[in-house]
Protein backbone atom coordinates (compact mmCIF):
# COMPACT_ATOMS: atom_id res chain seq x y z
CA UNK A 1 0.00 0.00 0.00
CA UNK A 2 0.99 3.45 -0.42
CA UNK A 3 -0.15 6.55 1.77
CA UNK A 4 0.27 10.02 3.04
CA UNK A 5 0.74 10.24 6.40
CA UNK A 6 -2.18 12.58 8.04
CA UNK A 7 -1.22 12.32 11.84
CA UNK A 8 1.10 11.26 13.92
CA UNK A 9 1.23 10.85 17.57
CA UNK A 10 3.19 9.24 20.30
CA UNK A 11 1.66 6.22 22.85
CA UNK A 12 3.12 4.71 26.15
CA UNK A 13 5.93 2.19 25.23
CA UNK A 14 5.73 -1.54 24.76
CA UNK A 15 8.16 -3.42 26.01
CA UNK A 16 11.42 -1.57 24.79
CA UNK A 17 9.47 -0.12 21.95
CA UNK A 18 8.54 3.51 21.62
CA UNK A 19 4.80 3.20 19.99
CA UNK A 20 3.60 5.99 17.63
CA UNK A 21 -0.23 6.17 16.32
CA UNK A 22 0.10 6.61 12.59
CA UNK A 23 -3.22 7.56 10.45
CA UNK A 24 -2.98 8.12 6.67
CA UNK A 25 -5.31 10.64 4.33
CA UNK A 26 -7.80 7.41 3.26
CA UNK A 27 -8.55 6.78 7.26
CA UNK A 28 -6.05 3.99 8.00
CA UNK A 29 -4.50 3.87 10.82
CA UNK A 30 -1.39 1.64 12.88
CA UNK A 31 1.12 1.58 15.10
CA UNK A 32 4.91 1.50 14.14
CA UNK A 33 6.90 -0.05 16.52
CA UNK A 34 10.30 1.93 16.50
CA UNK A 35 13.76 1.22 18.74
CA UNK A 36 14.48 5.12 19.51
CA UNK A 37 12.04 7.74 20.29
CA UNK A 38 11.16 8.77 16.45
CA UNK A 39 8.76 7.34 14.03
CA UNK A 40 11.16 7.83 11.54
CA UNK A 41 8.45 9.31 9.47
CA UNK A 42 6.62 12.56 8.88
CA UNK A 43 3.76 13.62 8.85
CA UNK A 44 2.79 14.57 4.42
CA UNK A 45 5.21 12.32 3.68
CA UNK A 46 4.14 9.70 1.39
CA UNK A 47 5.34 5.97 2.38
CA UNK A 48 4.96 2.71 1.06
CA UNK A 49 3.98 0.17 3.90
CA UNK A 50 2.05 -2.85 4.95
CA UNK A 51 0.08 -3.61 7.65
CA UNK A 52 -0.90 -6.56 9.24
CA UNK A 53 -3.84 -8.08 10.94
CA UNK A 54 -3.28 -6.60 14.46
CA UNK A 55 -2.39 -2.48 12.74
CA UNK A 56 1.58 -3.05 12.85
CA UNK A 57 2.61 -1.03 9.91
CA UNK A 58 5.81 -2.09 8.84
CA UNK A 59 7.31 0.74 5.89
CA UNK A 60 8.55 -0.52 2.37
CA UNK A 61 11.72 0.76 1.43
CA UNK A 62 13.73 -0.35 -1.89
CA UNK A 63 17.36 0.62 -0.32
CA UNK A 64 19.13 -2.41 1.12
CA UNK A 65 21.53 -0.03 2.97
CA UNK A 66 19.52 0.68 5.67
CA UNK A 67 19.68 4.35 5.33
CA UNK A 68 15.85 4.79 3.01
CA UNK A 69 14.64 8.02 4.92
CA UNK A 70 17.59 10.47 4.79
CA UNK A 71 17.00 12.96 2.17
CA UNK A 72 19.27 14.96 -0.09
CA UNK A 73 17.96 18.40 1.33
CA UNK A 74 15.12 19.24 -0.72
CA UNK A 75 12.81 16.62 0.92
CA UNK A 76 13.29 13.88 -1.21
CA UNK A 77 14.66 10.61 -0.74
CA UNK A 78 18.40 10.13 -2.14
CA UNK A 79 19.40 8.20 -4.90
CA UNK A 80 22.11 5.50 -4.61
CA UNK A 81 24.54 8.23 -7.15
CA UNK A 82 24.03 10.86 -4.26
CA UNK A 83 24.67 8.36 -1.36
CA UNK A 84 27.59 7.62 -3.37
CA UNK A 85 28.96 11.49 -3.53
CA UNK A 86 27.75 11.72 -0.22
CA UNK A 87 30.34 8.99 0.88
CA UNK A 88 32.95 10.33 -1.33
CA UNK A 89 32.60 13.40 0.67
CA UNK A 90 33.17 11.49 3.87
CA UNK A 91 35.59 9.36 3.02
CA UNK A 92 37.86 12.40 1.46
CA UNK A 93 37.20 14.21 5.04
CA UNK A 94 38.38 11.23 6.91
CA UNK A 95 41.08 10.91 4.51
CA UNK A 96 42.55 14.64 5.59
CA UNK A 97 42.17 13.66 9.52
CA UNK A 98 44.29 10.58 8.91
CA UNK A 99 46.93 12.14 6.73
CA UNK A 100 47.11 15.48 9.44
CA UNK A 101 47.27 13.36 12.48
CA UNK A 102 50.11 10.79 10.58
CA UNK A 103 52.01 14.30 9.94
CA UNK A 104 51.86 15.70 13.38
CA UNK A 105 52.88 12.35 14.42
CA UNK A 106 56.17 12.68 12.52
CA UNK A 107 56.47 15.50 13.26
CA UNK A 108 56.36 14.96 17.05
CA UNK A 109 58.81 12.11 16.01
CA UNK A 110 61.45 15.16 15.55
CA UNK A 111 61.06 16.94 18.68
CA UNK A 112 63.70 14.33 20.50
CA UNK A 113 66.27 15.32 17.56
CA UNK A 114 65.59 19.35 18.58
CA UNK A 115 63.98 19.55 14.60
CA UNK A 116 61.71 22.52 14.76
CA UNK A 117 58.96 22.19 12.00
CA UNK A 118 56.83 25.16 11.15
CA UNK A 119 53.12 24.89 10.40
CA UNK A 120 53.63 25.17 6.83
CA UNK A 121 55.97 22.07 6.82
CA UNK A 122 53.49 20.17 8.49
CA UNK A 123 51.08 20.83 6.13
CA UNK A 124 53.19 20.01 3.54
CA UNK A 125 54.00 16.67 5.00
CA UNK A 126 50.13 16.28 5.77
CA UNK A 127 49.63 16.60 1.81
CA UNK A 128 51.76 14.39 1.35
CA UNK A 129 49.96 11.01 3.74
CA UNK A 130 46.78 12.63 2.00
CA UNK A 131 47.74 12.30 -1.32
CA UNK A 132 49.39 8.80 -0.74
CA UNK A 133 45.64 7.72 1.17
CA UNK A 134 43.71 9.01 -2.39
CA UNK A 135 46.13 8.64 -5.53
CA UNK A 136 46.05 5.41 -7.20
CA UNK A 137 50.09 5.79 -8.21
CA UNK A 138 50.46 6.32 -4.06
CA UNK A 139 53.65 8.79 -5.68
CA UNK A 140 54.89 10.29 -2.54
CA UNK A 141 58.26 12.26 -1.47
CA UNK A 142 61.10 9.54 -1.41
CA UNK A 143 62.56 8.70 2.26
CA UNK A 144 65.07 10.85 1.22
CA UNK A 145 62.89 13.88 0.56
CA UNK A 146 61.56 13.64 4.30
CA UNK A 147 65.16 13.08 5.46
CA UNK A 148 66.30 16.17 3.39
CA UNK A 149 63.42 18.50 4.89
CA UNK A 150 64.19 16.95 8.25
CA UNK A 151 67.63 17.52 7.73
CA UNK A 152 67.23 21.29 7.00
CA UNK A 153 64.88 21.52 9.86
CA UNK A 154 67.19 20.08 12.14
CA UNK A 155 70.27 22.39 10.70
CA UNK A 156 68.06 25.43 10.78
CA UNK A 157 67.13 24.79 13.99
CA UNK A 158 70.87 24.20 15.31
CA UNK A 159 71.85 27.55 13.66
CA UNK A 160 69.12 29.35 15.36
CA UNK A 161 70.33 27.67 18.85
CA UNK A 162 73.93 27.20 18.76
CA UNK A 163 74.12 26.25 22.69
CA UNK A 164 72.23 23.27 21.55
CA UNK A 165 74.44 19.80 20.50
CA UNK A 166 74.61 18.64 17.12
CA UNK A 167 71.71 15.61 16.71
CA UNK A 168 71.75 13.69 13.72
CA UNK A 169 68.40 12.54 13.24
CA UNK A 170 69.95 9.91 10.43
Amino acid sequence: MKGTILNIQKLDNFMEFFVFAIEFEDGTKGKIYKKKDAAGVEIGEVIEYTINEKGSIKVVTDWKGGQSRATNGSGETMSKDEWAEKDRIKNLSICKQVALKCAVKFVAGYINYETHFSPEDTLKITEQFRHYLVSEDNEILSSTEFENLAKDRHEKTILANSDVPDHKPF
